[in-house]
């Protein structure tokens, strides 16, 4: 906590305190636990009286781990902007990329944000659904972003690393 203290006091000094929006970067944040994350919540709003928003990655896992409470008691602390790396609409290529969750979870957790007054974003892999089906993938990653409405929809071309299982496969 003294290291985001310090960081904090560090932005203070450049920008005043009439900050209004901070993103935790760096990981995924919101897998810290709900005792940590309204720690953090309450030392920005004591250095940065005029936050409206702090932001953060997010991940399905570490918001299913959290109950309606803790997600609400967040969001009054202004911890209520989350980009969440959903990847794909599709069940095939959820289950390809390893996620760790089908893709019925995260509709479920990213409709419970939404039903709790949560704000978030939604990352969605282009091209993820496999040589030859680019269509299938984009309508069901349509199909998502309509059934969800996020506030903002990124999409990232899909990231292949030279050696890797998935270089390895479309190498072959």
């Amino acid at each position: 906590m003294s290291q985001i203290q310090e960081d904090l006091l560090e932005v203070r000094s450049y920008y005043g305190n009439g900050v209004k929006q901070i993103i935790l970067v760096t990981g995924d944040a919101f897998a810290l636990p709900t005792r940590d994350l309204k720690g953090i919540g309450k030392l920005i709003a004591s250095i940065f009286p005029r936050i409206d928003t702090i932001s953060m990655y997010a991940s399905i896992r570490n918001i299913k781990d959290k109950t309606d409470e803790e997600l609400l008691a967040l969001r009054a602390l202004k911890l209520n902007d989350f980009n969440i790396g959903v990847d794909s609409g599709s069940e095939a290529a959820l289950a390809f990329f390893d996620e760790g969750f089908p893709l019925h979870e995260a509709k479920e957790q990213l409709l419970r944000l939404k039903r709790l007054g949560c704000c978030y974003s939604i990352n969605l892999m282009l091209g993820a659904g496999d040589r030859g089906k680019g269509l299938e993938s984009a309508r069901a990653n349509a199909l998502l972003a309509n059934l969800v409405q996020s506030r903002l929809i990124f999409g990232s071309p899909l990231h292949v690393d030279r050696g890797s299982a998935l270089g390895r496969l479309i190498q072959a």
